[in-house]
């Protein structure tokens, strides 16, 4: 079970989605299903976020208030800045909040290259089947009759009368005389 550090909160492995367990108070009455402690739909991202700059015309007055001369401050003991303690910042500490879906750009470049892979399968096999079916090319009769023979598709006595009446005989010359007979 991979859980995220959250009660109540499981992600899947396969989908990277995560899905709420169910969880229950146990005690001598009925057992009542417990509040997810976490929404398990949305995720905080944790990446360092850059401070904003300042309208322009902020720039200008401080770059003036840096330039200037201040007075004297070596007649004044330098006190340490007090620690702000608790008050934190969470719009730049906490980074952004989005949801567990990719991006459209993600989705192409994971695509593509499967999509290269199954087409060049694809033209593989093609080139494959041709081959054969070359290699597989009848020059006459006689072979195809041996064929059906050795695969058992025809008898001994079958294959012996096509053999005494189609030896020889070339598969264009065959076409032919059927072409004629058909005609006439």
């Amino acid at each position: 079970m991979d859980t995220d550090g959250q009660a109540g909160i499981q992600k899947d492995s396969l989908t990277g989605k995560h899905t709420e367990l169910p969880t229950f108070e146990l005690n001598d009455e009925e057992p009542r299903a417990l509040k997810p402690k976490v929404s398990h739909h949305l995720a905080l991202d944790r990446q360092e976020s850059k401070p904003r700059k300042a309208p322009a015309s902020r720039v200008c007055a401080a770059e003036a208030a840096t330039t200037a001369t201040p007075p004297s401050s070596a007649d004044q003991p330098v006190s340490p800045q007090p620690d702000p303690g608790g008050a934190v910042n969470t719009s730049s500490d906490q980074g952004a909040w989005i949801l567990f879906e990719q991006s459209s750009q993600d989705e192409k470049e994971i695509d593509a290259p499967a999509g290269y892979a199954e087409s060049y399968k694809k033209k593989i096999k093609n080139v494959q089947q041709q081959s054969r079916r070359l290699a597989i090319k009848v020059a006459d009769l006689s072979e195809i009759v041996q064929d059906l023979k050795n695969k058992n598709y025809v008898s001994d006595s079958c294959a012996e009368l096509l053999e005494q009446s189609f030896s020889g005989v070339p598969l264009q010359l065959m076409k032919r005389i059927l072409q004629k007979k058909g005609q006439g």
